[in-house]
Parts: C-alpha cells; structure tokens; sequence
C-alpha cells in the first residue's frame, strides 16, 4: 500500500486522477489554496498562482468538505421539483477538463445558468473561455452562488431567493 492509501485496491500513487490546477485559469485570488482543508496545494510567490504540492492526497470533488453539510441529492431535487426552473444538473467538478467539455456540448446562446458551486469569481475565472467557444458569454448567461460550507436547508432558501432574484431580473 503506498502511503496515500488505495482506491479500489490499487495504491493511490498508480491512479492517475489528482487535482490540478490550471495556471491560464488561475486569478492568483488564493482561494483555492485558503479553502482546501486537506493541503493539497501550496502559494507560489513567485508567479502568485496556487499550485498541487500533494497530488494524491485528495481529489478536489463532490464530496470535498467544503460542501459535506450539504445533500447533493436532496439540493438538487428541491431546486428540479420546487423551483421555476428547467433544469437542474449536478456536476461533481465542472473547474476540470470534463466541466469545460460540458459547458462547449450543452451551453445554448440564448440561455441562462444558475450555477451553484464555489466563489463566482472563481466561477466565471474556470467557465468563460469554454462558454466563448460555445458562443455564449459568462457575464450575460451565468448568475453564479457560492454554496460552500452550506447546511442543505441553508442552501435551499439561498438557491430558492437567488433564482427568484435572476427570474425578476429576465
């Protein structure tokens, strides 16, 4: 067993599947390097970027503890059946290469997105170039909310007055 454990009986060192960080993405706001409570990353002064020191020793997900307070499922299910929206999708790290496949297959022109995940300067930092290339533009589509450290019922009245707030706004 290598010293990060094992993921399905491998040893984690031989999974390639680590957080990253992408350096044409990063603001250098340390938000990422100020929020991770596994220390997974370290502050590069010299080019003010965060940086991956410890790749194997977390992987920056759903179930990151920045949204352990709060159920997925339960969220979404309340936004999908109780909220005048169309749809309701959960993405379990849209910052990485599959979020910006995503976002280039699905984003639509004439659209509006409610994105609800980590800070929206973060947000617009990792998502503006994939939706440009899909035609669309973060600033006029996407209205984005910070849910970190959220109890789920928390996070429902947030969600709930936030898309009322943007459907007042259309």
């Amino acid at each position: 067993m290598g010293s990060y454990g094992t993921w399905r009986g491998i040893p984690r060192e031989q999974v390639p599947w680590y957080s990253t960080v992408d350096v044409t993405k990063c603001a250098g706001c340390k938000e990422c390097y100020n929020f991770c409570s596994q220390k997974v990353y370290a502050w590069d002064a010299t080019n003010n970027k965060t940086v991956v020191a410890q790749p194997y020793k977390w992987v920056c997900r759903s179930d990151c503890p920045g949204f352990a307070k709060l159920d997925i499922w339960k969220f979404i299910n309340y936004a999908r059946n109780e909220l005048e929206v169309e749809y309701s999708i959960a993405h379990p790290q849209m910052c990485v290469d599959d979020g910006d496949r995503f976002w280039k297959d699905y984003a639509k022109k004439d659209a509006v997105y409610i994105v609800a995940g980590c800070d929206p300067k973060m947000q617009r930092k990792m998502y503006k170039d994939a939706l440009a290339e899909a035609g669309c533009d973060f600033d006029t589509q996407v209205h984005a909310i910070d849910l970190r450290n959220t109890p789920t019922e928390e996070a429902m009245g947030k969600i709930k007055a936030f898309v009322e707030e943007v459907n007042a706004k259309l």
